[in-house]
Parts: C-alpha cells; sequence; structure tokens
C-alpha cells in the first residue's frame, strides 16, 4: 500500500490529461488518498474528458466512475463510446428497463439519438433491441426521425426508418412529417451528397409506407416543398410515388403546377411554351426537364385555376 507520504508525492504530478491512468493505478494499489484526488480532477473536468482517455480504462471501474459522476450513466457511457458500460448498465437496471433507456439528459438528449449521432450501429441497435422507443418526441413534437433529418444524418434517418419508426408523425405547430424535412433541403445552401443522401431517406419514407400527400401547417405537401426549394433529388422520388396527388392545393390556393410556374421563365418559342398570360419569375427556362413540364408529364392538370386569382 502507499504510504500518505508517497501519495502526496504523486498527487503533484497528476493533471487532466493523466488523471484517469493515476486514477486507475491508485485503485489498484488502494491509496484512496491518490484516488480521492484523481477524482477530484475528472469530476472538475467531466465534460471536456474525451473517450480516448478512457480507452484504457476496464469496464467495471469505469462503470463505477461513470455512476459517481453523472446522474445519466447511459448517457455518458454512449458519448466514450464504451458498449462494455453500456451492457453493465443494461444488467444493472434490467428491472427499470425500458423507462431508464427513454430518459433526457440535462442536455434533452436520448441515449439512442446519442448513439445514433455517432454512428454507433451496435450500442443503437443494443438499445433498441432493450426496447428504447424509437418513436419518443421532445416538446415540440420533434422525433428522432425528425431530429436527424435536420441534421442531414443519412445513418440515423435509415437506421430509425428500418427499426419501424412512424414515418407519418407531424410536429407540433408546423404539422411537418419527415418527408416535408426531407423536402426542404435546397440545393443552393447544401452540397450535391446531401442532397443526394435526402434523396435517399425521401425513397426510404416512401417504400416504408410515408404518405406522400400529407399537408403541412400551411396546406403544402412535399411536393409542394419539393418546388419552391428547388430540391430537384426528392422532387423525382416524389413523381415515381404511384399515390401521388398532383392536384392537392395549399391553404393560398396553389397546386404543385401552379408554383412550379412561378419559377419559369417563358420561352419566345410557343412551341414549347404551353403557357398563356401567366405571371412568372425569373427562373429556369420552360424544357422538358423543368419542374412544370415533368408535372405535366406525370398527369397534372394545366386547366386547374388558382383558387386566389381565378385564372386558369
Amino acid at each position: 500500500m502507499f504510504s500518505y507520504r508517497c501519495e502526496k508525492g504523486v498527487m503533484s504530478l497528476v493533471n487532466v490529461r493523466n488523471c484517469i491512468r493515476f486514477y486507475q493505478t491508485a485503485e489498484e494499489l488502494n491509496a484512496s488518498t491518490l484516488m480521492n484526488y484523481c477524482a477530484e480532477i475528472i469530476a472538475s473536468h467531466w465534460d471536456d474528458l474525451r473517450k480516448e482517455d478512457f480507452s484504457s480504462m476496464g469496464a467495471q471501474l469505469l462503470y463505477k466512475m461513470i455512476k459517481s459522476m453523472t446522474e445519466y450513466p447511459l448517457h455518458k457511457a454512449i458519448k466514450v463510446e464504451r458498449e462494455d458500460v453500456v451492457f453493465l448498465y443494461l444488467i444493472e437496471m434490467d428491472s427499470q428497463l425500458p423507462g431508464k433507456l427513454n430518459e433526457v439528459d440535462h442536455n434533452g438528449d436520448l441515449a439512442l439519438d446519442l448513439a445514433l449521432s455517432r454512428r454507433l450501429e451496435s450500442i443503437a441497435t443494443t438499445l433498441v433491441s432493450h426496447k428504447a422507443d424509437v418513436d419518443m418526441v421532445d416538446k415540440n413534437g420533434w422525433s428522432l426521425l425528425h431530429k436527424g433529418i435536420q441534421r442531414g444524418d443519412l445513418f440515423a434517418s435509415t437506421f430509425l426508418i428500418k427499426n419501424g419508426a412512424l414515418v407519418n408523425a407531424a410536429t407540433l405547430g408546423a404539422q411537418e412529417t419527415p418527408l416535408h424535412l426531407v423536402a426542404l433541403y435546397s440545393s443552393k445552401k447544401h452540397s450535391t451528397d446531401v442532397m443526394s443522401e435526402m434523396a435517399q431517406i425521401a425513397e426510404a419514407l416512401l417504400q416504408a409506407g410515408a404518405n406522400p400527400n400529407m399537408q403541412d401547417s400551411k396546406g403544402r405537401t412535399p411536393l409542394h416543398l419539393s418546388i419552391t426549394a428547388r430540391n430537384e433529388y426528392v422532387f423525382n422520388q416524389l413523381l415515381q410515388c404511384k399515390q401521388l396527388d398532383l392536384e392537392l392545393k395549399d391553404h393560398e390556393g396553389s397546386t404543385a403546377l401552379w408554383l412550379a410556374v412561378q419559377y419559369i421563365t417563358v420561352s419566345s418559342d410557343a412551341s414549347v411554351n404551353p403557357f398563356e398570360d401567366l405571371p412568372v419569375v425569373n427562373g429556369t427556362s420552360f424544357d422538358e426537364n423543368s419542374f412544370a413540364a415533368r408535372l405535366i408529364q406525370r398527369g397534372s392538370n394545366t386547366n386547374a385555376p388558382d383558387t386566389m386569382t381565378g385564372t386558369e
């Protein structure tokens, strides 16, 4: 056993970067004074310590430490990416599952969302197999799937869809479904890779039974939003859906085609311009690849009147 004098001498060598190693050594030698000193440093820098700092620590000791440092040991175990510690937690808390898995920490984070945002598929799968709720929502009605899409997380979104997350869940207030959120992505703000991933999520949502005709609080469908966002990637996915209703109108009375028309520049060549006297703003020219042309090809009614103006 270390003498008190030896422990005091070693304490002068302890700093933030090595306190974990010294804590381990003190625990092995039953050097309680040194261990408590290291614990104080660990506690004061708890949120600054990285997963690498804990990599050499055994599961049992790390779990014991985490429990002494935080009210939410499961969340910390995930943050330091220690699946072995997650298993120890699940064993100890077995009688309180799945409730414990669906607790939010002081930051409002769920354990499953922490695992997904770090792409820890094995831990996420373990949590789901122990009945973590894939449809937990926050106070604004945002589900894990909504949040995954909002942060542009293809991994999290596809994982949740594959594990049965509700694909038609709508947020409170705005009433936006996951399809609305992917449609809102704009190529002006996001890279080609991100836009392609949103299209992959849209495809997965539709294959899982997402309703492409749900309307948000302003009456807009995902198709409406993909047009106003100029999101050709998701627009293409929606057009392939047999259940797509092309004639739904938003609360301003606009169909998807009417919105698409607002973004074209009318050609002086009558052979490629099927429209007459429509108010348009500068956008893309009307050609067979424009949003408007593709909607017409898909079957949009070109004679549907705009309910706000009465024009056709």
